[in-house]
C-alpha cells in the first residue's frame, strides 16, 4: 500500500450506515476517515483539510456527485485531491472521464475497497 499511517480519507456518502461501513473499511486499514453527508458541505471542507483523497457518492439528496467531482477539479485548491467515485450506477467510463482517478461500483466489500485503495498514490 502507498499510503503513509494516518492518511486521510473524506467519505462523501448520504447514506449514513454505508459511511460509517467505509470509514470502518478505512480505520482498520490505518487510514485516518472523516464522513459527510451532505456534497454542498464537500470543497469547503476539503480547502480546510486537504484529505489525503476522497470516495465520493454520485446520487446524493442536495447535489449530485458529478456536480461535486466538477467543483473539486476546477478549484485549484482541490484539484490535485485523487477523486473514487463510489456508486451504485455502472458509469465507471463517465467517472473517469469526468476527472475521478478511480471507480467501485456499489455493493463494495471491504477487500474490494481496500483493494482499490492499494492502487491510489496516497501518501
Amino acid at each position: 500500500m502507498t499510503h503513509s499511517p494516518g492518511s486521510r480519507i473524506l467519505v462523501v456518502e448520504d447514506e449514513t450506515r454505508l459511511a460509517h461501513l467505509l470509514a470502518d473499511y478505512l480505520v482498520s486499514a490505518g487510514f485516518a476517515a472523516d464522513c459527510l453527508g451532505d456534497g454542498r458541505e464537500v470543497v469547503p471542507w476539503v480547502k480546510a483539510h486537504s484529505p489525503d483523497l476522497i470516495v465520493l457518492d454520485v446520487m446524493m439528496h442536495n447535489i449530485d456527485g458529478w456536480q461535486v467531482l466538477s467543483e473539486l477539479r476546477h478549484e485549484p485548491a482541490t484539484s490535485h485531491i485523487p477523486v473514487v467515485v463510489c456508486t451504485v450506477l455502472p458509469l465507471e467510463e463517465m467517472a473517469l472521464a469526468l476527472g475521478a482517478n478511480a471507480f467501485l461500483q456499489k455493493p463494495v466489500s471491504q477487500q474490494q475497497f481496500l483493494h482499490m485503495l492499494d492502487h491510489q498514490d496516497i501518501l
